[in-house]
């Protein structure tokens, strides 16, 4: 049989009437309630989205994204996105995990209300003319003239100091007028995250947190900044966004397999606080933090030892109860197969 899961977009609060939203039908999805809130869902036929080739994540991807979004652009104003994968059993799963998560989700609903992500991506026009002007610089003109001078080995040293030298000043203008356009934003932003660049022409990627009343002063300073620089640069502006970069609800299925090696890994008995797996994690990173000690070997224990601390933090909290330092069993396969943890990235 083929197997049926529950795909969650994201969570709304229950300020709107449901019913009466015709793109929900359109999509096929559906919402899922819990008190003051709900989940968008749709049915799946996946059980997990690890292990797909690239090319069918990346359209995975893209179908996510464009639903969040027409989900918003269709009156879901207030949208908490799920990363991409948030995949379940059923209906009950879902209810418990808004259950054990209700307060956390309904303060950052209350806390985005107001606010939308705008992304800005800004690059050179001509990266030519770029690198042409800096070239001509005096520094620059001097190391050309003295490697002509040099032999074909000390040539090409030189040369390559001239690259990096060049790059170094390419970097550094480009960093003064990514601080120029964040300072003239400011005014109109709460928050903001840099996205990679793809390359010398990409000036900037950042995403902006802003309140909604402030987009029209947001992308009219844009403008204001365009012509200020006499239209060197291309600005592309994507928007208005749910808060992918700022709050994205991931959650994360815990296998027995999981706690049983985090566990072993941290040298824990099968019966635990949450102190005490804090204690053994602060001493056993004390000899293979980056920072104290270097290889590659060790960087691996450091990255397994923050993977199985993270690992028994997430299951200790969803199990616990409100008695202090309660004692846990790490030993039970069937609470740890059932366990689905969910956290609001910030």
């Amino acid at each position: 049989m083929k197997y049926k899961g529950l795909y969650m977009y994201g969570i709304v609060a229950n300020i709107y009437s449901l019913k009466e939203f015709p793109i929900l039908t359109e999509l096929e999805l559906s919402y899922i309630p819990y008190k003051k809130i709900s989940v968008i869902v749709s049915g799946t036929g996946y059980k997990s989205l690890e292990g797909l080739p690239t090319e069918l994540l990346a359209q995975l991807l893209v179908k996510h994204q464009q639903t969040i979004e027409k989900l918003m652009d269709n009156g879901f104003s207030m949208i908490l996105p799920m990363q991409l994968g948030s995949i379940v059993n059923s209906s009950d799963e879902i209810s418990t995990l808004l259950e054990n998560n209700y307060n956390i989700i309904l303060k950052t609903l209350h806390n985005t209300k107001h606010m939308l992500e705008m992304d800005l991506i800004v690059m050179w026009n001509n990266i030519s003319d770029v690198f042409e002007r800096i070239s001509q610089q005096e520094d620059i003109i001097m190391l050309k003239q003295s490697y002509l001078k040099d032999n074909n080995k000390e040539a090409k040293t030189k040369r390559q100091e001239i690259g990096h030298v060049v790059k170094q000043k390419l970097d550094h203008e480009n960093n003064k007028i990514r601080e120029y356009i964040e300072t003239s934003l400011s005014p109109y932003y709460v928050n903001k995250r840099y996205h990679a660049t793809m390359d010398d022409t990409m000036i900037a990627n950042i995403a902006f947190l802003l309140n909604r009343s402030n987009r029209t002063h947001f992308e009219s300073m844009i403008d204001k900044i365009d012509k200020q620089l006499s239209g060197r640069l291309d600005f592309k502006l994507v928007g208005p966004l749910p808060c992918y970069s700022f709050y994205t609800i991931k959650i994360r299925h815990l296998e027995f397999s999981q706690v049983m090696k985090a566990k072993e890994i941290l040298g824990l008995n099968d019966r635990v606080t949450d102190n005490e797996i804090r204690k053994s994690y602060l001493e056993k990173v004390k000899h293979c933090h980056p920072d104290v000690v270097n290889g590659d070997s060790h960087q691996n224990d450091f990255v397994n030892l923050q993977d199985a601390y993270q690992t028994l933090v997430d299951y200790v909290s969803t199990l616990k109860t409100d008695m202090q330092n309660e004692k846990i069993s790490l030993a039970s396969k069937e609470k740890a197969g059932n366990i689905i943890k969910m956290t609001i990235e910030n």
